[in-house]
């Protein structure tokens, strides 16, 4: 048998053996076990022992937000010789998601918010490395990123974590970027996150990197930017126009 086959039957084996009314201590439940099986063998491993009291010790955050009615306690440090522990009763915030809360307190890095929703994502992939003093959290939407940035601000006293957001500049009037700003949000200068690909500094390097003309690559880059800008014209400006007619009435909400 593989090792987490083996481990399956010796958790589930101590489980069932263990005194009644006992208290389990698991460290690192997720060990040896695949993503797909872990969540449902514990489901099933307690179902077995109502009687007892699990008690998991894990760095895993999906597997901790799937333990139903379950406290969780944020062990910050322990100093085994006095026995002094320094720990924090993590409740669920409204409005706040609780997987999310638990990955943030668990880093001592301040936190960035941007779009994106998984490691493809250009956004995933670029501001981690732009922001490397950053813990950089994928929130999918740009509504995301700033519902997040707010609420996590505003309970900065809890966790003393310092937070900013990033989103797409898109279509947003001047004072729609100003508004966010004051609210710790940012906009970069070009449209899109994959629009900073195009910016000449890194057409030029990535030409060296190449072995090729810097300024013969960047002049056939921006020629065929434009001819593609002029096919999509008449939609662009479409978009615009929607855009300024819905934040004239009302009807796209806050920024």
């Amino acid at each position: 048998m593989s090792d987490g086959e083996k481990i399956v039957f010796y958790l589930a084996g101590a489980a069932l053996c263990a005194p009644e009314q006992a208290m389990l201590i698991i460290e690192a439940p997720e060990v040896l076990l695949h993503e797909s099986i872990k969540n449902s063998l514990w489901n099933e491993i307690e179902s077995l022992r109502p009687d007892c009291t699990f008690v998991y010790l894990t760095h895993d955050i999906s597997f901790v937000t799937t333990r139903q009615e379950s406290q969780c306690i944020w062990i910050r440090s322990c100093n085994a010789d006095t026995q002094l522990w320094d720990y924090e009763i993590i409740n669920t915030r409204e409005n706040f998601p609780e997987e999310l809360y638990i990955d943030i307190l668990g880093s001592r890095k301040p936190i960035l918010f941007i779009e994106g929703n998984d490691s493809n994502s250009i956004d995933n992939r670029l501001y981690p490395l732009l922001f490397p003093d950053y813990l950089v959290k994928p929130m999918g939407g740009c509504q995301k990123v700033i519902e997040s940035t707010k609420a996590f601000r505003q309970l900065k006293d809890f966790h003393t974590l310092d937070s900013k957001g990033i989103v797409d500049r898109d279509r947003r009037t001047e004072g729609e970027i100003k508004y966010l700003r004051d609210q710790h949000i940012y906009v970069p200068d070009v449209a899109e996150v994959e629009n900073l690909l195009l910016l000449e500094p890194v057409i030029k390097v990535v030409a060296s990197r190449l072995m090729k003309e810097p300024g013969t690559i960047y002049e056939q880059v921006k020629k065929n930017v434009l001819q593609l800008f002029e096919k999509d014209l008449e939609a662009q400006v479409i978009l615009h126009a929607r855009h300024q007619v819905a934040k004239k009435t009302g009807e796209s909400g806050k920024p």
